[in-house]
C-alpha cells in the first residue's frame, strides 16, 4: 500500500509538471495568434508579454525542441517592433 501512495504521488507530480509546460505552450500560442492576425494595431505591451512567455518558457524548459523557436520568435519580435534584436537574444 504504501507503495502505491509512492507511486501515485510521483505520477502526480509528473502530471502537474505537464499541465504547467502545456499552459505556457498555450498561452504563447494565443498571444503569437493575436498578433499575428491584428499585426499593426498590437500594442507594445501585447508584444512585450509574448516576448516575455517566451523567454519565461526558454528559462524554465532549456532542453525541450521547441525552446529554439521560441528564442528566434522573441528575436523576432524584437527586431519586427522595437528594431534591435539584441533584448531577444
Amino acid at each position: 500500500m504504501k507503495n502505491l501512495s509512492i507511486c501515485l504521488f510521483f505520477v502526480f507530480l509528473i502530471s502537474c509538471g505537464d499541465l504547467a509546460k502545456r499552459n505556457k505552450i498555450d498561452k504563447i500560442n494565443a498571444l503569437k495568434a493575436i498578433i499575428e492576425k491584428d499585426d499593426m494595431k498590437v500594442s507594445d505591451s501585447l508584444v512585450n508579454e509574448s516576448i516575455q512567455a517566451m523567454q519565461n518558457y526558454a528559462k524554465a524548459y532549456p532542453e525541450d525542441s521547441i525552446t529554439p523557436q521560441y528564442l528566434f520568435d522573441a528575436a523576432a519580435l524584437y527586431r519586427r517592433y522595437f528594431h534591435s534584436p539584441e533584448p531577444g537574444i
